[in-house]
């Protein structure tokens, strides 16, 4: 491959690849699922604001039909939304694993692409075509970052 099909420093940045597409989308359905066991959290709150107001007068010595009525509405929603906030949160937990998957599989795409290049501009070297003020110049911009991301890499 000739010197001058490699990238060249302050080139554009490659499309979004898939695996990055992977991680936003993750990230995006978690946020989503924070956002709505955060909503389910302040309506939780609300239904034991209400249960309280009207828990007295029900159990304590003025016995009331409608709040009697309404105290097992409340409690029946109590128990459907912690069903409901159970679910949720194994949501999250899922959506979780799969941001940490999506975030692994772009490292790996990353390194690969480096691992790419690197070849390119080994095979690059070898070429006669080459010269050699332009080389130093692709050596730096084809291994730039070689290696940043990589939990086993020692510099």
């Amino acid at each position: 491959m000739p010197w001058h099909d490699l990238p060249q420093a302050g080139a554009p940045a490659p499309a979004v690849s898939a695996a990055a597409a992977g991680v936003k989308k993750a990230q995006h359905q978690l946020a989503s699922l924070r956002n709505k066991r955060q909503a389910a959290e302040q309506r939780r709150l609300d239904l034991e604001t209400e249960r309280e107001a009207i828990a007295l007068s029900v159990h304590g010595s003025g016995h009331h039909k409608e709040n009697r009525k309404r105290l097992d509405e409340i409690n029946l929603a109590v128990a459907t939304h912690s069903s409901e906030c159970a679910s949720i949160d194994g949501a999250i937990r899922a959506a979780a694993q799969e941001l940490a998957n999506a975030t692994a599989a772009e490292a790996i795409e990353e390194q690969r692409d480096r691992a790419r290049q690197a070849v390119e501009l080994a095979q690059a070297m070898r070429s006669p075509e080459s010269a050699p003020p332009k080389l130093s110049r692709l050596f730096a911009v084809g291994l730039s970052g070689f290696g940043r991301s990589q939990p086993n890499c020692t510099r």
